[in-house]
């Protein structure tokens, strides 16, 4: 495998600190992530390396090499070193093929926080780190000048109507998919409770709609991970302060285009998404949700200590993310995971009361 070569035959490459040359390159997987992309590994005297080759390329650059590069440029340590990227000329447009990033041999924060709650322990200093981790990380995603595509922007009230329609079509779609047959893996009970919360009291989550819409929130949007959770984290076990975390995999969430991808979100919404995580984590260890939600409050007060919160009804405009991402996850779990529909399920059911 070559990273060799310049814009030619419909390639292009933008070089970062990858040397290609005496590189060893040798297929890579991490067993439980389903990831869809081709994953090389190499070692040379440049040092470790991570290719990613996506699998399902669209057209215009990817946001995960784009971040990676303005994050370096921004002297950001808190994610991996921008190797490359390669783009291909196919159909009229330019897409990212592939992209290389320096290798991080930190530890999962996932299997770090699904020990604690398997132990019923509530690390505050780990999770306020968590959030400061992330909080300076928003600050540097927001640094970006008016001409730039990491400029921030006003949340106005077509940006709020635009948010709740966006959390309409996915209760819609979560509508639909329970309205048709259960997928092979679930079990006739989950699957009844689940039509039970949605399709026979389809009027409380349309209510829940309509009292976001109702929400008065001022506030900024700006660049944001936009699938954050506690498997995009890495810790090094020898650093002490807020820095030992390292962000990855960019991505987004992977059923949107890449152009919606590279819009500008409310930093909330990666907020939003790491409460949702410590909760699958406190569901996985068998954890009550406290623990998930104590894991969450200090969390919270680490990245308000980076980040400044909305104005207005900031807390109803938090929970409204979090209910979303919850009907996020049960669509994804019923299309990907049936077996682990039941821990969306259960935020779904409690928000009804």
């Amino acid at each position: 495998m070559s990273l060799t070569g310049g814009e030619r035959l419909g390639w292009r490459v933008e070089r970062g600190a990858l040397r290609a040359r005496r590189l060893r390159w040798r297929p890579f997987s991490v067993a439980g992530t389903g990831s869809t992309n081709q994953l090389w590994r190499a070692e040379g005297a440049c040092g470790e390396w991570l290719l990613k080759w996506y699998k399902y390329p669209q057209p215009g650059v990817h946001p995960e090499p784009e971040v990676a590069k303005f994050l370096q440029a921004q002297s950001f340590a808190g994610t991996p070193e921008f190797g490359a990227r390669l783009d291909h000329f196919q159909n009229g447009d330019w897409q990212t093929a592939a992209f290389v990033q320096r290798w991080n041999n930190g530890n999962s924060v996932w299997d770090t926080v699904l020990g604690a709650m398997r132990a019923r322990s509530v690390d505050q200093s780990c999770a306020s780190d968590l959030g400061l981790s992330i909080g300076a990380l928003h600050r540097v995603l927001a640094s970006g000048g008016p001409e730039t595509a990491f400029c921030v922007t006003p949340w106005t009230s077509l940006s709020h109507h635009d948010w709740v329609a966006r959390v309409e079509r996915g209760a819609l779609d979560l509508y639909a998919a329970l309205e048709g047959e259960p997928p092979q893996g679930v079990a006739a009970k989950l699957w009844e409770s689940a039509r039970a919360v949605w399709l026979k009291d389809a009027e409380c989550w349309r209510g829940r709609i309509r009292a976001l819409a109702e929400l008065r929130v001022e506030g900024a949007l700006s660049r944001v991970h936009g699938d954050l959770h506690l498997g995009q984290l890495l810790e090094q076990a020898d650093v002490k302060s807020f820095q030992r975390f390292t962000v990855v995999d960019f991505e987004g969430e992977p059923s949107r285009s890449t152009a919606e991808r590279r819009k500008p979100d409310l930093p909330l919404r990666d907020v939003a998404g790491m409460i949702r995580s410590f909760s699958y984590a406190a569901a996985v260890a068998g954890a009550p949700e406290a623990v998930a939600e104590a894991w969450s409050d200090a969390f919270l007060q680490g990245w308000c200590e980076q980040m400044s919160l909305p104005a207005g009804n900031w807390r109803g405009l938090l929970a409204g993310l979090v209910w979303e991402k919850a009907v996020y996850e049960a669509l994804y779990e019923l299309r990907h995971r049936p077996d682990w529909l039941w821990i969306p399920l259960r935020k779904l059911q409690d928000d009804r009361a």
